[in-house]
């Protein structure tokens, strides 16, 4: 696998965004210090913790005994009813204040009420254990019910959202701590998880250092799971007209980045876009038809806005009383990996963007073979099949599953959204077909994976059977990926990644090779091995076995030894 330098401009940084009871953090929590968050006593965590071990109606038992436990009805459609058993519920979620995340809340004893906790009908598991966890901090912390339903003071409001804070952290620490001792779905992961990420970083920007920076790691490591998990269950749960939506702003990425850069070589801006056009019409046959033309005026009337520009071009003759021009860039610039309404709207209706014939891949003839990238024989070729595909649906189904059966790259390093434009090639061994149509149908990871493809491309992730059985190893050129490079360089860059994956055959059969090349990067200062790792992120070097082919055939790629 070689992904393109242009594929950092496709991954996006996921933004946890912390809501408005953030803002008055530094003035609220200044009479906090790091060692007085715990609210819970030590021997209420313990009690917690037995307590989740047990069923759920087991739970509420136990819990009935110091504190009612009502059920709240919700309009909500989808999500388990886990707590169906406390009903009827006498009540709805819009009649109680202040739910957190609306899923329940624990209340204080008013005028002879007693306090309660309130479960909504769809809620998760552990919410159960949050609120009850919530009532005993409130009798720990007496002032909190103090100022509940009261008209407070400017002092008091800063006063109720320090404990705010402070109840919310202890109690998403407590539950993280829990571990697997929680039963938990994924969207209990999920609440727990962002919950804790927000309190703590709610407390880091007022001064505190509420976790230690091994319990931090592992959260962000953590966070970055669910957030994964989060974006597979979005594309699994999408149509493959959303995908498509999302490949159409790619496509404009990919134009843009190829345009500026066959102008800074020097080619004038209006034979630079044409030519970018064109050069994608001819690799692809589902993104166009026919290239769109610039005429001068237009790239006088957006010399400045090459974006514009491009968008002009490929949604030309469409029009929308909805979508004008600024609300597909705004749409592409601030929601790139987003099915965005405009863009949805376009990809209905164009006729390039829309797939009517099977995915499939481009084989090149054997007497072409690596010729037929402008790249020099090796001794290997022999063995090799050589495919191009005819469309970036075609490489991700071919491809990206068969890059997280080998553990090459994470669905999260190299989400399946920007795989087709980022990514330049790939080599697979043909004796591993078996194995790999086994994992995706036994394994969870191949199941999930399975499921993304699918859902993406329109069909279930390609068995390989199409692979010459006189070959061992088949290697597929994504030349869409090459573009941005721009048009002086994309042959040179085609050629150095069919240089690239065929390395990787090299590495993958020959022991010395691997041998040498271990030695060599043990040989490289730690300051080259940081740089190395860091300008590659796509890709999984906890793996030492991945981190050295990378780094035997980037080393060789541009020019290979001539042994080969």
């Amino acid at each position: 696998m070689k992904t393109s330098e242009y594929a950092v401009l496709f991954l996006a940084v996921v933004v946890l965004i912390l809501g408005s009871k953030q803002a008055w953090a530094a003035d609220a929590v200044q009479s906090l210090t790091s060692t007085n968050l715990e609210v819970l006593t030590s021997s209420q965590v313990k009690d917690l913790t037995a307590l989740a071990q047990k069923p759920l109606e087991e739970q509420v038992a136990v819990i009935k005994k110091d504190v009612p436990v009502e059920l709240l009805s919700s309009a909500r459609r989808g999500g388990r009813h886990y707590f169906d058993f406390l009903g009827p519920a006498k009540k709805s979620i819009e009649e109680i204040s202040e739910i957190e995340g609306l899923y329940g809340k624990a209340t204080c004893p008013k005028a002879g009420a007693p306090a309660v906790l309130y479960i909504a009908e769809d809620a998760p598991q552990t919410t159960l254990i949050h609120e009850y966890a919530h009532f005993l901090q409130m009798k720990n912390e007496k002032r909190w019910c103090e100022l509940d339903g009261r008209t407070l003071e400017s002092d008091e409001h800063r006063e109720r959202a320090l404990l705010y804070h402070r109840f919310e952290f202890n109690v998403l620490k407590t539950m993280w701590e829990m571990g697997d001792t929680l039963t938990k779905n994924f969207e209990d992961r999920i609440l727990i998880v962002e919950g804790l990420n927000r309190e703590t970083t709610v407390l880091k920007k007022a001064g505190l250092k509420p976790l230690d920076e091994d319990t931090e790691a592992k959260l962000a490591k953590a966070a970055e799971d669910a957030q994964t998990e989060i974006n597979l269950l979005t594309w699994i749960l999408s149509k493959p007209e959303e995908g498509q939506a999302v490949l159409a702003k790619m496509d404009v990425l990919t134009l843009k980045a190829c345009t500026e850069a066959s102008s800074k070589e020097g080619m004038p801006l209006i034979d630079a876009l044409n030519g970018c056009f064109k050069k994608r019409c001819m690799l692809t046959n589902v993104l166009c038809k026919a290239p769109e033309v610039a005429t001068a005026d237009q790239v006088r009337k957006y010399s400045d806005d090459l974006f514009s520009l491009i968008i002009s071009m490929t949604t030309k003759n469409w029009s929308d009383s909805t979508c004008k021009l600024n609300d597909l860039k705004e749409e592409l610039t601030g929601h790139v990996e987003e099915p965005t309404l405009c863009w949805k709207k376009w990809v209905d209706v164009a006729t390039p963007y829309k797939r009517s014939a099977p995915l499939r891949l481009v084989e090149v003839s054997d007497k072409e073979g690596a010729k037929f990238f402008k790249a020099k024989n090796f001794k290997i070729d022999k063995q090799i099949g050589f495919f191009t595909v005819n469309n970036p649906l075609g490489f991700i189904n071919r491809t990206y599953c068969y890059f997280i059966f080998q553990g090459v790259a994470k669905f999260s390093s190299l989400p399946i959204d920007q795989f087709a434009f980022a990514t330049e090639g790939a080599a697979l061994a043909v004796n591993k077909r078996e194995e790999y149509v086994k994992w995706l149908k036994d394994d969870q990871a191949g199941q999930t994976c399975s499921k993304l493809v699918k859902a993406f491309t329109g069909e279930t992730p390609s068995d390989l059977k199409s692979v010459p059985k006189h070959k061992n190893f088949l290697l597929i050129i994504n030349r869409l990926a090459s573009l941005p490079g721009g048009l002086q360089k994309f042959e040179d860059n085609v050629r150095v990644d069919v240089n690239h994956e065929r390395l990787h055959l090299i590495f993958a059969t020959q022991s010395v090779v691997r041998l040498q090349t271990k030695q060599k990067w043990n040989a490289q200062t730690p300051e080259f091995q940081k740089a190395f790792k860091e300008a590659h992120p796509s890709y999984d070097f906890s793996n030492e076995d991945i981190l050295l082919r990378e780094f035997y055939s980037y080393s060789n790629q541009d020019h290979p030894p001539v042994n080969l």
